[in-house]
């Protein structure tokens, strides 16, 4: 029976087709989201027809639970009777995880020590979420063993029992109490096994075999001393594993390989390819070496200085500064320009030895040269790099750059 409702922030007596609204009725099997437990979705329906999507449910208080519903057809009143139905498979994966979370919750005190204690958590039907306190990553071997703890405790197939009891008695026989949550004098406690027990008002397995595997996922950092690990069980644990072996089966197939072979073949190709970049860059320090011979020789000479000023097409900026680096090394004393067409556009340095930097400003030159490309760029007394837009104004940059540099 509808014993409350409201839309826009209002209690109403009355929902319509197309609104959103705040329903709660006298008994629900859907869980409000608590506990790291996200809320249920599902369906609401009337004698009359009317039909409703629950897309949240939310706990307003620990006897009262709120559906947040979309009206899909009809309307429904306050005192109507309704037939609520959640949705039993995302209800059944968000039941994996929040066991499992407990099954990881042990077995991390087990292999990381007994002072970890959770410091938060997310439950959904996709994935399950656990903060705990730690210092520093968890290494890819410690990981390992947590999963492989947690994996025993599913095939052992534990029994997973409910009992209500007095807080104190609770924690008295070694429940785990969990953090943030608010506890009454009366809780109730989830055990699975002798393997773990703790206060939850969650929803659980029948027995830990009811998970089927746990993967996890992820290890981060989220703050200072708290660590994440995220993992997905039965049917998403298998989805993942799937994605693992298609990936594979590509990376195999890219590279025309057995899967069992995949990782000595990209072994082979790394060591290829480290070789072939040694080659490539020993030949481009040869020809960056007469390139540097080439532009020294051409320097012409200013009152005790030299200067180069030339055109080189087809080098990016960063490759241009490191040659107007080493041209700048050869000259001793004196000042470098180059200029030249870097794919579709400009690329353009001006280097000043540091004798010569009170004659000739690298950045005020710059400034002075890439309006002529329709370009933009700046720099120090000894260095600047600009580029532009238009290569077709690259001889009136040198023209004005041996203009410059008397």
């Amino acid at each position: 029976r509808v014993v409350a409702l409201a839309a826009a922030g209002s209690l109403v007596e009355r929902i319509e087709e197309g609104m959103e609204a705040e329903l709660v009725t006298a008994l629900t099997p859907f869980y409000g989201e608590s506990g790291g437990q996200v809320g249920d979705t599902g369906a609401i329906e009337t004698t009359a027809g009317a039909r409703l999507q629950v897309v949240d449910t939310r706990k307003a208080a620990p006897d009262i639970t709120v559906h947040l519903v979309k009206v899909v057809v009809g309307a429904v009143a306050l005192g109507d009777e309704v037939c609520l139905a959640i949705d039993a498979d995302r209800r059944r994966d968000i039941r994996l995880n929040h066991s499992a979370t407990h099954l990881l919750h042990a077995a991390l005190r087990s292999q990381l020590g007994e002072g970890v204690k959770q410091a938060g958590s997310l439950v959904e039907g996709g994935r399950l979420r656990f903060d705990f306190n730690h210092e520093g990553p968890v290494d890819g071997e410690r990981l390992t063993a947590v999963e492989d703890e947690v994996n025993e405790a599913v095939r052992s197939n534990f029994e997973v029992s409910t009992e209500e009891m007095a807080y104190a008695d609770a924690i008295a026989a070694g429940a785990k109490a969990l953090f943030g949550e608010k506890y009454g004098d009366v809780v109730r406690v989830v055990r699975m096994g002798d393997y773990s027990v703790e206060l939850c008002g969650g929803t659980h397995v029948g027995r830990t075999g009811d998970i089927g595997l746990l993967r996890l996922v992820d290890e981060s950092a989220v703050a200072a001393g708290i660590r994440r690990v995220e993992a997905v069980t039965g049917r998403g644990a298998l989805e993942a594993v799937r994605r693992r072996d298609r990936l594979l089966s590509t990376v195999a197939r890219l590279l025309g390989s057995s899967d069992e072979e995949a990782a000595g073949r990209v072994e082979r190709l790394l060591e290829e390819l480290s070789e072939l970049e040694s080659k490539a860059a020993s030949a481009e320090e040869a020809r960056s070496g007469s390139v540097v011979a080439e532009l020294v020789s051409q320097a012409r000479e200013v009152d005790g200085s030299r200067a180069v000023i030339a055109r080189l097409d087809g080098m990016e900026g960063k490759a241009m500064r490191s040659l107007s680096d080493k041209v700048r090394e050869r000259l001793g004393s004196g000042v470098v320009v180059l200029v030249g067409e870097a794919g579709s556009g400009v690329a353009l340095t001006v280097a000043v030895t540091d004798d010569r930097t009170s004659r000739w400003d690298a950045g005020k030159i710059i400034k002075d040269l890439v309006p002529f490309i329709d370009g933009r760029g700046g720099g120090k007394a000894d260095f600047a790099q600009g580029g532009g837009k238009d290569p077709s104004r690259i001889a009136t940059v040198l023209e004005k750059a041996n203009e410059l540099i008397v």
